[in-house]
C-alpha cells in the first residue's frame, strides 16, 4: 500500500487541495483520489488556525471514515 502523509493541515483547505492535487490526486467526486490507488494518512492537526477548519474536517471524515480510503492519526 503507497501512503502519502500528510501533517498538520490545520484547517488550510485551499492548501491541502493544492498539495494534493500537485501530487496528482483528482477531486472529481469532491474529495482527493489517487489514479493509481495511493492513499493519504493524516497525521497531526486538521483544524485550528486556517480559515476552513470545517471543510478540512469534512474531507478527512469522507475519505477516512465514508470511504475508507485514507487513514488518521490525530495530533
Amino acid at each position: 500500500m503507497n501512503i502519502d502523509i500528510i501533517g498538520d493541515i490545520h484547517g488550510c483547505f485551499a492548501e491541502f487541495r493544492q498539495l494534493t492535487e500537485k501530487m496528482g490526486y483528482t477531486w472529481k467526486t469532491g474529495f482527493p483520489v489517487h489514479p493509481s490507488g495511493r492513499i493519504l494518512g493524516f497525521v497531526g492537526d486538521l483544524t485550528d488556525r486556517g480559515p476552513n477548519s470545517l471543510q478540512v474536517i469534512e474531507v478527512v471524515h469522507e475519505l477516512v471514515i465514508n470511504q475508507n480510503i485514507a487513514r488518521y492519526a490525530p495530533g
